[in-house]
């Protein structure tokens, strides 16, 4: 669509056509923010040009979007829509817009319910005029919504057409899902949230793409919710597992295909740094251009990303096969309600259910703040004040997620699985977890498919961005570290993005020290600052082959935007998507002279045969230094 844009003519309501419909498949695909914003720009081209029904089409466009993420929102918008569409006289657009209204009341986080009758009596309405999907859509709406009431069902689950789209297809399984748990029939629930899943991994097998993987779990979110709050009142370690795999495996079981070289995305990006280094007003975000050249970046490594097969979700059993005596995983499970923790070991699992979590999430909100505080403020009255807090903070997170699930006899290394709830916690700073050795994988299917134990080494690659304080003193230190490997270095002018780029498709560890930034909208244009600019998550498909370890020294590279309430997407998921091992990176900002001790130590460590996840525990132990670098992927 985004080819053909140009094909459909010059004039600007022809434009504003091919977004509108460019517009739905972003949708579809996750991208309601996107999509959003395309929709809000060319509804007001049609009201210039008076044409109130082309108008009213995108705002029943819009809150089909919204519907997805703000039901509230969505019912005004679509009310809205319906109101136009009857003052013309478009009596079956109107209908349309009533049925987005309506299942925007039947969501479970809507504060307001829907009349039935009036669900029922515009539900045959859509079915009369030819719109059977749309009509399903809302009676399976209902009927979920029925369900959650424990109301009574006066008709079994309404049939799905064969030729549904993808979203009702899954709406359906939910609604037997739903069904069942209403009936008391958790097994039930399980398996037909499982075979809407599965439904939805034949449909994204396609896609390559990180960023459309994590975006098209939005078709996953009422699925994943019945399975997860099903296989939680079993109370059985092994089937909540289960389920918290299927949750993180989710963006991940498709295995990527590299692209090949596009020397045209090298140029979009090129351009992205030049205007972006080149006014540090950031008034260039205004400037269209820039939009364009964002949004042309990203969809050519949409289309150009494939799916190479899907990768196997690891069993329970396998899991606990690849755990030696002192290793445990603690898998953080969240239904929407309640957190707990599955503790697994190679002899047993078991759940640990964490009470204390509904005071530790309000702790949440404040945490960064005092983290960036303490960064910042590191002498003077004010650094006592600031750290005091922060140490609270830090000492009642950790009681309320660790210390129970901590206790496990002769565990001495952690394998850590988190959901998007907890996304950005430093684990290395909770009072449980000091000093020890740990690493927060994606999932345990991930971690336990790479080699254990695997030393760290050959082929070193040492890259500097400007205006790091401490950034050649850091450089110098790695460089000693790993002097017998004669380490390969880029400084000054000589680290440019292609260079850099082309330093990482030549070597086994690589080492950036740069000031970092973490684009919110769009986590794949989060990156680092080198000579020329930002290198952004899109440069790594430029990248043929990724090292297989990565130390980012930069501010926020480990933070992560989530997505759909659980996929966390930033540099370190770039890396690790692209094929990288492990990633060590903070995910807030982090002191200079923090990092450039606490990291210099950790290389010697490695260059002493140190896995990764040791090497950083033993350094932050020998050095005294509190900081919240830690270990993404397999450390060990």
């Amino acid at each position: 669509m985004y080819e053909a844009r140009p094909l459909a003519g010059t004039t600007p309501i022809a434009l504003a056509v091919c977004d509108t419909d460019r517009a739905e498949a972003l949708r579809d695909a996750g991208m309601t923010r996107e999509a959003e914003r395309l929709l809000a720009s060319v509804a007001p081209v049609f009201g210039r040009h008076r044409m109130p029904q082309s108008r009213a089409e995108v705002e029943f466009q819009l809150a089909r979007s919204q519907l997805t993420h703000d039901p509230v929102t969505a019912a005004r918008t679509a009310a809205t829509a319906s109101r136009r569409f009857r003052a013309l006289g478009a009596e079956t657009w109107a209908i349309r817009a009533d049925g987005i209204r309506l299942r925007a009341r039947l969501s479970r986080r809507s504060p307001r319910s829907a009349d039935q009758a009036e669900v029922e009596r515009v539900a045959s309405a859509l079915a009369d005029s030819g719109f059977a999907n749309e009509s399903t859509a809302l009676r399976l709406s209902l009927d979920i919504w029925r369900s959650g009431r424990g109301m009574p069902h006066p008709a079994p689950v309404t049939r799905v057409p064969p030729t549904a789209s993808i979203d009702v297809r899954l709406l359906g399984y939910e609604a037997r899902a739903a069904r069942a748990a209403a009936a008391g029939r958790d097994a039930v629930a399980r398996r037909q949230s499982a075979s809407g899943l599965d439904q939805l991994t034949a449909w994204q097998q396609a896609f390559g793409s990180l960023d459309l993987q994590t975006s098209v779990r939005m078709h996953a979110g009422g699925l994943m919710v019945a399975g997860l709050t099903a296989a939680a009142r079993s109370g059985r370690a092994d089937v909540l597992f289960e389920w918290s795999e299927r949750g993180r495996h989710l963006s991940h079981q498709v295995v990527p295909v590299r692209p090949p070289e596009d020397p045209q995305l090298a140029a979009d990006l090129a351009e992205l740094r030049q205007r972006m280094s080149g006014d540090q007003t950031g008034r260039w975000r205004l400037d269209p251009h820039f939009a364009e050249l964002e949004e042309r970046a990203r969809e050519r490594q949409w289309s150009a990303t494939r799916g190479g097969g899907i990768r196997r979700r690891a069993t329970l059993r396998e899991v606990q096969a690849r755990l030696d005596d002192g290793t445990a995983l603690l898998s953080f499970v969240y239904t929407g309600t309640e957190l707990a923790v599955i503790v697994v070991t190679g002899a047993r699992a078991r759940v640990v259910p964490l009470p204390g979590w509904a005071a530790a999430a309000k702790l949440l909100p404040g945490l960064r703040a005092d983290l960036d505080m303490a960064a910042s403020i590191r002498t003077g009255p004010m650094a006592d004040v600031v750290r005091r807090s922060l140490d609270d903070r830090l000492a009642s997170l950790s009681s309320a997620l660790l210390d129970k699930a901590v206790r496990v006899p002769g565990a001495e290394r952690f394998v850590l699985t988190v959901p998007g709830i907890l996304e950005g916690t430093p684990w290395a700073m909770l009072p449980a977890l000091r000093g020890r050795t740990f690493t927060v994988a994606v999932s345990a299917t991930r971690w336990s498919a790479f080699d254990r134990d695997v030393s760290v080494g050959g082929r070193v690659g040492i890259a500097v961005g400007p205006r790091v304080a401490r950034g050649e003193e850091e450089a110098d230190a790695v460089a000693a570290a790993w002097a017998g490997h004669s380490p390969e270095q880029l400084r000054g002018t000589d680290a440019t993005v292609d260079a850099v780029t082309a330093l990482a498709g030549r070597v086994d560890l690589l080492h950036v020290a740069a000031h970092g930034r973490h684009a919110v909208d769009n986590p794949l244009f989060s990156g680092f600052e080198m000579a020329d600019g930002a290198l952004f998550g899109y440069d790594l498909d430029r990248v043929p082959e990724v090292p297989e370890v990565v130390v980012l020294s930069s501010c926020e590279a480990g933070r992560s935007s989530v997505r759909w309430g659980e996929e966390a997407v930033g540099m370190t998921r770039v890396w690790m998507h692209a094929g990288t091992r492990a990633v060590v990176a903070a995910p807030v900002i982090v002191a200079d002279d923090a990092a450039c001790d606490l990291l210099g130590a950790m290389h010697a460590g490695l260059a002493a045969g140190l896995g990764v996840s040791e090497a950083l525990a033993r350094a932050s132990t020998e050095t005294g230094i509190l900081a919240p670098f830690q270990v993404y992927g397999s450390g060990f």
